[in-house]
């Protein structure tokens, strides 16, 4: 049976757009996952939209902040790839509650918590599943790492890297485990604004709610606002599905109603077909 697509109010027209052109990019790179499949080593490659807001929100200091207990560290051979950073010295100097990482942390099955298995070729065999990291993770000494010293050791920076000797590549610091703090947070004044809150079908006789139904089917949609004063019309957009047409044509058709003293709005009996 066809169903009919998600809905919506005009103003959301562009996030539609872009979810569509996320969810196309993701097909490809789940095609792309397959066509490697055989290849225990394809790693996907880096999500644009990810990687753009990740620079968008990224601190421009990241890299030379020092690295505390609960930061993250990857390694491309390690699947998952990523470990917390594990300091259990009580000695150390501590940075927002939390013990600092120095050039001292040099022991791979207590400073990095990997979970997963390594997946270098050189520790794959015949017919054996790959070993655990933490079982064959064997690391060099720290580079690039800050000129404060730590109990005689240098403190840690996202930018310092260590060489894990199965692989000869290097290990890197992706988060340093700083977190930023908000405070005197002021709540944004939503007083005289209009907001679409949810809709859905509802099933009269069972009260079930429904974001899609069968195309063709009477029900009332129920559409649930926040702003508007009892009397006010409210519209929504009604989306077809990709590639499809209403009976009319169309491939949005509008709906409006009158919103009640709970600030719902009940289209009575709405059918919509498609072609």
């Amino acid at each position: 049976m066809s169903f009919l697509g998600l809905f919506s109010t005009p103003e959301e027209k562009a996030a539609r757009q872009a979810s569509k052109e996320y969810k196309q990019q993701q097909k490809a790179e789940r095609q792309q996952q397959r066509e490697a499949s055989d290849n225990p080593y394809y790693l996907p490659p880096p999500d644009p939209k990810k990687e753009a807001k990740k620079r968008e929100w990224a601190d421009a200091n990241e890299q030379v902040k020092y690295v505390i207990h609960g930061g993250k560290v990857q390694c491309k051979y390690a699947s998952p790839p990523t470990a917390d950073f594990v300091v259990i010295d009580p000695g150390r100097v501590s940075l927002q509650d939390k013990l600092m990482a120095t050039t001292q942390d040099t022991n791979g099955q207590v400073n990095f918590n990997f979970t997963g298995v390594c997946k270098h070729p050189s520790q794959q065999k015949p017919s054996a599943p790959p070993p655990p990291c933490k079982a064959v993770i064997n690391l060099g000494q720290w580079e690039d790492y800050s000129e404060t010293k730590i109990n005689d050791d240098h403190a840690l920076l996202v930018k310092s890297t260590i060489k894990c000797n199965v692989s000869g590549e290097a290990i890197k610091v992706i988060d340093s485990g700083q977190k930023a703090e908000l405070t005197d947070v002021k709540p944004y004044d939503l007083t005289g604004k209009k907001f679409i809150i949810d809709a859905y079908w509802v099933d009269e006789e069972s009260g079930e709610e429904f974001r899609e139904i069968r195309s063709g089917v009477e029900v009332p949609l129920h559409i649930i606002t926040r702003g508007y004063k009892p009397g006010e019309t409210v519209t929504i957009e009604i989306v077809a599905e990709e590639g499809r047409k209403f009976d009319d044509g169309s491939t949005e058709i509008s709906v409006s109603e009158t919103v009640d003293e709970n600030g719902v709005a009940v289209v009575e009996k709405l059918k919509i077909t498609y072609l």
